[in-house]
């Protein structure tokens, strides 16, 4: 009697440990880090690889916010391609820059980035 309930509980502690090693190893993800982030330029929306960024320049502080100016990206900060405004569709010249509003969020710790516009379209500009 001692001997089969021994036996069950054995049977029982191997079907568990079996049923977690299996799930272990046949249903692994791949880590968060290990996954690349999805990123495209606010100008020419081409999609950024994994090291490249925005060219852009942090200004101060109003608030929470802080105010940047976007340059572009590798690939359009050259002239390479052609650069539009997001908010008034006006073509942009290699020169030109597009004011944003950056705040961070809390939760994510990532950064919110919302766009102004250019010279044209923006009152930021005006001074």
């Amino acid at each position: 009697m001692v001997t089969t309930l021994l036996l069950i509980a054995v049977g029982i502690t191997a079907c568990v440990l079996l049923w977690f090693g299996c799930r272990l190893v046949f249903n692994k993800r791949p880590p968060a880090a290990e996954k690349p982030a999805i990123r495209t330029c606010p100008l020419c929306f081409s999609t950024l690889q994994h090291k490249e960024r925005l060219y852009s320049i942090v200004f101060s502080e109003i608030g929470s916010a802080r105010i940047i100016h976007i340059h572009g990206c590798p690939h359009c900060s050259t002239g390479a391609l052609v650069r539009k405004c997001p908010v008034c569709k006006r073509i942009l010249q290699t020169d030109d820059v597009v004011a944003a509003r950056m705040t961070f969020k809390e939760k994510e710790k990532g950064v919110h980035v919302h766009i102004l516009g250019c010279k044209a379209c923006s009152t930021f500009f005006a001074s």
